[in-house]
């Protein structure tokens, strides 16, 4: 079959049949058919496939799948590179090796790719962003400023470059580059409402829009600039997640709070009149331009009497402690493999004597837990759904003693409610937790505690174990 027909026919199968049958189809055809072609579709699709698993919350086995989809992806695309090098599918290689969790490996790929194609703006915003996952920032920074130089008005180099200089603590420029995000072209922030762009003006006696964007934890972690704007005389409306809608308007009085709904266009005509509006993540630009900018203090407050009902639930002896825990963290693009742990990653953790331990994952994790307590007789608690609800979730955090978890939304929850949390930065972190250091400036009750180069992981988890063992005895 000549190659244009293979590759027609796959997609033709993906768009009728779906990716599965689409993935069959590309594999038996390729047994017979090595065209570089088709296995450069092969692989495209399988990455596809393996992000339409994470576009979920997925269960083990889902995650397992997803897994074993990247790891097909690398064979189809390193198949296709055999017989004929190309800088995209070089691209396509590195990008599912990283989220494979094989960075090392990723960046060469990377590295592949722009030198086949270094006027490439994206290939070279792709090295710089490998730099970063590499914990190099320096490089990373030359490398997007190389970049930038040649292609002044290319978004993406600009919106990876802001990531890196926040990460960094350069707030100053890196919010100012983090405008170029609304520019990139796969960016889903929709139509601009027809009212001005907050410039950073006084706000007395203002109505302000703040408008959605991003993921739950960013939600969350923006929203700590609506305190700003309340103590300015501003009257804010906020647009965010439903799941979210009940825990905003308790923590902010006065704030009017509208769901977002990317189903259907806004109705902006019903929210009455608006001097101004600005995406939430613009709001630091204006409010969080250094360090000393962030008060660090909490501002979600968790519903009280469900706080109560947990208290009575989770009980516990005098003296011990009630954890929870979370160790899967990220979606598809965002590190997931090398921002996460496994349950017996944290067996350390588990050694810790009288402690209660409950999980705070999105996922129904109920199978897994009943196979550690099997296996070492180490017991978890889990409630399903109640970390998905960031309400019941922020009820269930402030009955807990502590939290210890990945960077996920999670963190960002139990660090806004003021509740004593450590993080653990196995591999490597995304700019909000900084690239270096213990503190993470959003919130003044986490910790930060990072696998030292070369380290153990078992030596991280042992570190937030004595981190909790110091906390009882305190």
């Amino acid at each position: 079959m000549p190659r244009e027909d293979a590759v027609h026919r796959l997609r033709r199968i993906a768009a009728d049949e779906g990716a599965e049958a689409a993935i069959a189809f590309g594999h038996a055809e390729a047994e017979g058919n090595p065209d570089p072609g088709l296995l450069r579709e092969l692989g495209s699709l399988q990455i596809g496939a393996a992000r339409q698993v994470y576009a979920r919350i997925p269960a083990p086995e889902d995650e397992a799948r997803a897994q074993a989809l990247y790891r097909d992806a690398v064979a189809s695309l390193r198949a296709s590179l055999e017989a004929r090098p190309d800088p995209a599918v070089h691209r396509a290689c590195g990008i599912a090796l990283r989220e494979l969790g094989d960075l090392r490996a990723a960046h060469a790929a990377f590295e592949v790719a722009q030198g086949l194609r270094p006027s490439d703006p994206r290939f070279g915003a792709d090295l710089a962003f490998s730099f970063q996952c590499l914990g190099d920032t320096r490089r990373a920074l030359e490398t997007y400023e190389q970049t930038i130089a040649a292609h002044p008005q290319d978004a993406n180099a600009h919106a990876g470059y802001a990531l890196s200089l926040l990460g960094a603590g350069d707030f100053a420029r890196g919010w100012d580059e983090y405008e170029w995000r609304l520019r990139v072209p796969e960016a889903t922030h929709g139509a601009p409402p027809p009212f001005p762009r907050w410039q950073g003006e006084a706000l007395a006696g203002k109505t302000l829009l703040v408008r959605s964007e991003q993921g739950i934890g960013d939600e969350i972690m923006f929203a700590s600039c609506i305190p700003d704007l309340l103590a300015g005389g501003a009257r804010c409306i906020l647009e965010c997640s439903r799941r979210l809608s009940a825990l905003f308007a308790r923590s902010f009085p006065g704030l009017r709070v509208v769901w977002r709904d990317r189903s259907r266009e806004p109705d902006w005509a019903s929210l009455g009149a608006i001097d101004y509006q600005c995406v939430a993540g613009s709001l630091p630009r204006w409010l969080r331009r250094s360090a000393a900018d962030f008060p660090g203090t909490p501002y979600l407050r968790a519903d009280p009497a469900r706080v109560a009902a947990w208290r009575e639930r989770l009980g516990g002896a005098t003296g011990g402690l009630r954890v929870g825990v979370a160790w899967t963290g990220g979606l598809p693009g965002t590190l997931r493999a090398a921002r996460s742990l496994s349950l017996d990653d944290l067996a350390p953790l588990f050694e810790l004597p009288n402690a209660r331990f409950v999980a705070l994952e999105l996922a129904d994790c109920s199978a897994a837990l009943a196979a550690l307590e099997r296996r070492t007789g180490n017991r978890v608690e889990s409630w399903s759904g109640v970390a998905a609800n960031p309400d019941e979730a922020a009820a269930l955090a402030c009955a807990l003693d502590a939290v210890v978890c990945v960077p996920t939304a999670m963190a960002h929850l139990a660090g806004a409610l003021g509740r004593p949390v450590w993080v653990l930065v196995p591999g490597v972190g995304t700019w909000r937790y900084q690239w270096q250091g213990e503190r993470m400036p959003w919130y003044g009750s986490m910790r930060l505690l990072r696998r030292e180069a070369g380290g153990e992981t078992r030596a991280l988890v042992e570190r937030a174990r004595d981190a909790l063992a110091a906390l009882r005895a305190d």
